[in-house]
């Protein structure tokens, strides 16, 4: 099980309660027996697969990026400084 300092943000929940879904129901349109894997996922203890992921951004209809924004937020971040790094080192050849 995850610590707390190793949760991964999510909007998962907010975005299942907007839609006025309950856990059960959405694990069973995933195709899930149970709502346990949702409740990890919304805890922030596991991620879910591309395949559900894609699948809760469609029932939740919303972007991906909305549903775990603080990680693609700091994904995005970090990316941009690694390109503005390399464009500068580029640039310093030419």
């Amino acid at each position: 099980m995850a610590k707390a300092g190793d949760l991964i943000p999510n909007r998962l929940r907010k975005y299942r309660r907007i839609m006025g879904l309950k856990q059960t129901e959405v694990a069973k349109l995933l195709g899930h027996s149970g709502s346990s894997e949702l409740s990890k996922w919304e805890k922030g203890i596991s991620k879910p697969s591309l395949d559900n992921i894609l699948k809760l951004s469609f029932l939740y209809k919303t972007l991906v990026n909305e549903l775990y924004f603080d990680l693609y937020s700091h994904i995005s971040s970090t990316l941009h400084q690694k390109k503005e790094l390399k464009d500068s080192s580029v640039q310093k050849i030419e």
